[in-house]
Order: C-alpha cells, then sequence, then structure tokens
C-alpha cells in the first residue's frame, strides 16, 4: 500500500503540496513496533553513545540553525545535511567529555 501510495501521489503531482500521505504513520508504527519488539543484542554500549549523540542533537540545533541561516546563504535540504554532520560531530566530542551537568543533560 505504501508503494503504492508513493507512485501514485508521485505521478500524479500531488507530491509537489501533498506532504503528508495517508498511509505514511501506519508504515511508520509497524516499522517502530517491529524494533521495539526485536532489540539488536549486544549493542547497549552504542545505544548510550548514540543516546547522548541525538540529544545533543535535539537541544542544540535551534541554537545553530539560525547561525549558519544567516551568514550562509544555503537551501534548506543543505542545511539540513550541513547540521547533522556538524551536529553529530559535535555530539560525538562533548559525549566524550566526562562532565556530570552534561550526564544529566544528555
Amino acid at each position: 500500500l505504501e508503494l503504492t501510495e508513493i507512485y501514485i501521489v508521485t505521478k500524479t503531482g500531488i507530491s509537489k503540496t501533498f506532504l503528508l500521505t495517508f498511509f505514511l504513520y501506519p508504515l511508520l508504527m509497524v516499522i517502530i513496533m517491529f524494533l521495539l519488539n526485536n532489540p539488536m543484542q549486544g549493542r547497549i554500549k552504542h545505544a548510550d553513545k548514540f543516546k547522548r549523540i541525538s540529544g545533543f542533537i535535539f537541544y542544540s540545533h535551534p541554537l545553530f540553525i539560525p547561525f549558519i541561516r544567516d551568514y550562509f546563504d544555503v537551501p534548506q535540504t543543505k542545511l539540513y545535511f550541513i547540521m547533522v554532520i556538524i551536529l553529530a560531530i559535535l555530539g560525538y566530542l562533548v559525549s566524550k567529555i566526562n562532565n556530570k551537568f552534561l550526564d544529566r543533560v544528555l
């Protein structure tokens, strides 16, 4: 159903204005439920690192987006990828710092 919907929305040109599709949320729910019910064993160490990095990205991206947007003229897609790369690297470096305050926040 999802693939059929994507095909129809793309071929009819609705994708230019149609942001949300009917089967998107059910598909995401199935994927999330599958991943929650079938966790990857032995990945606790990696999960903690990615949890800290994602927390850093979540809390810091509102501070960095206006800076990049004001000083560099980049399209939204490039801005997204620039932010993901920069904040992932910064998040990794910050997660390496042994600080009690950062441990509580992240």
